[in-house]
């Protein structure tokens, strides 16, 4: 919790630790993010082809505090902004999707966080496409 504390603050790091245990418990990013329910299935039938959506098979509570994170990080970060703002360029204006896609960016880096990495945006998110100056 002490160290993905200033990635997330205290009481979301609380909150995320209670919903998917220590990070030393899981195999990989992979992993905290299913347990998040924020790992992609499609739903389909033998007829129609479904979109990719999120599980939501973890918590509902860790997901909101996740989720607000998500939108101050993009608020106050320069580099996951231009990112934020170019993904929804891209996808026709859907910032639901953009604001997942940075959730589930964010969960995988928490497992790295919880085993000692500082967390680093620029590693999180590939900045030679964006225009930063």
């Amino acid at each position: 919790v002490k160290a993905m504390s200033p990635v997330l603050g205290k009481v979301t790091a609380a909150v995320i630790y209670l919903a998917v245990g220590g990070m030393h418990a899981h195999s990989g990013a992979g992993s905290v993010v299913k347990a998040l329910g924020l790992n992609l299935k499609e739903r389909s039938s033998g007829k129609h082809k479904g979109q990719l959506r999120i599980t939501k098979r973890g918590s509902g509570s860790a997901r909101m505090y996740l989720y607000m994170a998500a939108l101050r990080l993009i608020r106050c970060d320069k580099i996951i902004k231009a990112w934020y703002s170019k993904k929804i360029s891209r996808d026709g204006g859907m910032k639901m999707k953009a604001i997942v896609a940075i959730m589930r960016k964010l969960a995988g880096a928490l497992w790295h966080v919880g085993k000692g990495v500082a967390f680093d945006a620029s590693k999180l998110l590939d900045t030679r496409r964006l225009a930063l100056n």
